[in-house]
């Protein structure tokens, strides 16, 4: 009889492991909240024109940190009359720091410069500060979603 109810308490056991499987969780700081999935996207402004400005937010982490990239052109001055271009990126956590507060977004670059935005629909409005520079900014978000 004692052989009996232990074999059948294994073969409950048993079935339970085979028909219930653990409840995954996401991993911790994977989790954002509605209005941090919203400022994800693609962003470009024209306020340095003709040189274009590109933001790309590809995602934001439980502590506000953004991840991503900015890129634009910049101009060098060359003999002649035409200026030579230059490309120039900045990774968030690498030389820049994102950061997204209480629905305002705050990029850092390593030089100091700093861009504060804040989301209204679909742009982002703010102010770009550099050493002698302070101009307003704005970003409209790209129809395509997915940041490169």
């Amino acid at each position: 009889m004692t052989i009996a109810c232990l074999l059948m308490t294994t073969a409950v056991a048993g079935a339970q492991q085979r028909y219930y499987s653990p409840v995954s969780a996401a991993p911790y700081g994977s989790a954002q909240s509605q209005a941090d999935a919203s400022i994800i996207g693609r962003y470009t402004s024209e306020d340095f024109y003709p040189s274009p400005l590109v933001l790309n937010i590809t995602g934001v982490d439980q502590q506000g940190n953004l991840s991503g990239s900015m890129w634009g052109m910049m101009t060098k001055p060359q003999n002649g009359w035409d200026p030579a271009w230059e490309y120039w990126q900045k990774v968030f956590g690498r030389d820049a720091r994102g950061v997204y507060r209480n629905g305002q977004i705050q990029i850092t670059f390593n030089n100091g410069a700093t861009y504060t935005l804040n989301q209204e629909g679909a742009q982002l409005r703010g102010k770009f500060i550099a050493k002698e520079e302070n101009r307003d900014m704005k970003f409209l978000k790209s129809s395509n979603v997915a940041a490169r």
